[in-house]
């Protein structure tokens, strides 16, 4: 949960841990937990302009469906269960649109570029024209789901190899058997130290190659969707907070290998919001909406 100012500003954030059910009683304690988020922070309620929610899922052009929402198996859900519960206006969607909107915020120098939201589970946006490009049935973006090894890990979406399989923070978590938090402190931590033992060494190897083919994979998307879009590439969401400058020049080296339309430096941009950023970003909608009507 994440309230933001009339500035783009995330004032204050919090998390709950509340597994999603399609019942009454789950919609009512994430109704009651958004008003005493907004009551404890003692902001006056009258001045909340409304409650955008970023959902995993695609949503309807009116935003008020869930049509795919096969991850958290929420498709059919509607805005309505929101809006009867809470005395603000509604709005719902997908998450990687929400982390889209934050950044063209974030970068008003931006044109069009693509969005990979490297979060629990991937996403991605395309934007166009300084506008969030969402296609005839809403799933432009969906980049999750390129193929990048047809004989590669079953994905939810029921085909195989999807770069939703190597480069999530769930596959990634899955091929390390360890926590993000935790991976990223081994790895880092092999970066500064040598190993003491053969045990520890083996151990530091095995790490560093699960990262290596990460970035290997993750390079392999951008650098096919260069070709597609001649854009910047942003890379936001959980993971986001956790790659170093290190990273970012490995990712350049290896979409740059052989191709004649290298990216630039400048050209991969890193997100700050962290796990917040779908929902700063779903925060200014109506944060916009208001400013358009000044």
């Amino acid at each position: 949960i994440t309230i933001v100012d009339l500035y783009g500003n995330a004032l204050c954030m919090d998390t709950i841990p509340l597994p999603y059910e399609n019942t009454d009683a789950y919609y009512e304690q994430v109704a009651s937990e958004i008003k005493n988020f907004i009551s404890n922070q003692q902001y006056d309620a009258d001045k909340i302009l409304g409650i955008s929610i970023a959902t995993q899922g695609i949503t309807s052009p009116d935003h008020s469906t869930v049509t795919y929402g096969t991850i958290m198996v929420n498709t059919g859900m509607n805005v309505v269960v929101f809006s009867s519960r809470l005395p603000w206006p509604c709005h719902l969607e997908h998450d990687s649109k929400s982390a889209a909107s934050l950044e063209l915020w974030n970068h008003p120098e931006l044109d069009s570029a693509i969005v990979i939201l490297l979060n629990r589970n991937l996403g991605g946006a395309i934007i166009t024209d300084r506008h969030i490009h969402q296609g005839s049935t809403m799933h432009s973006g969906t980049l999750e789901h390129m193929c990048v090894n047809p004989d590669g890990p079953l994905c939810y979406c029921g085909n195989r190899g999807c770069l939703e399989t190597y480069c999530s923070a769930d596959a990634l978590e899955q091929a390390s058997g360890m926590p993000i938090p935790d991976f990223f402190h081994s790895l880092r931590k092999i970066s500064r130290h040598t190993a003491d033992t053969d045990t520890d060494e083996k151990k530091s190897s095995q790490i560093s190659q699960i990262w290596e083919d990460y970035l290997n994979h993750l390079a392999f998307a951008m650098k096919n969707l260069n070709l597609i879009i001649d854009a910047p590439m942003i890379l936001s969401g959980y993971l986001a907070s956790f790659l170093t400058e290190e990273d970012t020049q490995y990712l350049l080296k290896q979409i740059n290998a052989a191709t004649p339309f290298p990216l630039r430096k400048e050209q991969i941009l890193v997100g700050t919001y962290g796990q917040y950023t779908q929902a700063a970003g779903a925060a200014l909608y109506y944060v916009e909406t208001f400013l358009n009507t000044l």
